[in-house]
């Protein structure tokens, strides 16, 4: 059973177990108006790595890949990282689920369950968030990252 905390966004497992562990995650979606919010005819981005990494040495601890939804999550029982810990989650550049498209604009709109968080490092061609991973039983699934088509690639499919 999950509650929903309206302050914060983070749920808590209520589980048997008195391992719980804890969540990073949320949506990679396709921004085809470029205004960086989530809008109800956008699609999700299937396929993309994205990677968990410690700030201080940018050690890659885990990665995965965007289901069909668009969705991802970090599970520290499953990816051996530490609930209570601070990490950046990272949306490398250079994929191939990637090509033609760039981070759209960060922090926009009121509601940060609907916009992107990632920001861009252009001498690392990533996005990335830091992200606090919450302690054992709970999950941010709040962190989204949005791609709009460059126009670079938008001219070139239109030649």
């Amino acid at each position: 059973m999950l509650f929903r905390s309206l302050k914060s966004k983070i749920k808590c497992r209520i589980m048997n177990s008195p391992i719980l562990g804890a969540e990073l995650g949320n949506y990679l979606w396709i921004d085809r108006n470029g205004d960086g919010l989530q809008d109800a005819d956008e699609l999700p981005l299937a396929g993309v790595t994205i990677q968990l990494r410690r700030p201080d040495d940018d050690e890659l601890v885990f990665e995965t890949i965007t289901d069909a939804q668009g969705q991802y999550v970090f599970d520290s029982l499953a990816d051996e990282f530490q609930p209570d810990t601070l990490y950046n989650i990272v949306v490398p550049l250079n994929q191939p689920a990637l090509y033609g498209f760039e981070a759209t604009r960060r922090d926009q709109g009121g509601d940060d369950e609907l916009d992107s968080d990632g920001v861009l490092d252009e001498a690392r061609q990533r996005v990335a968030v830091a992200a606090l991973c919450p302690d054992d039983g709970f999950d941010d699934n709040s962190f989204d990252f949005g791609f709009d088509r460059s126009e670079e690639h938008t001219s070139e499919l239109q030649s």
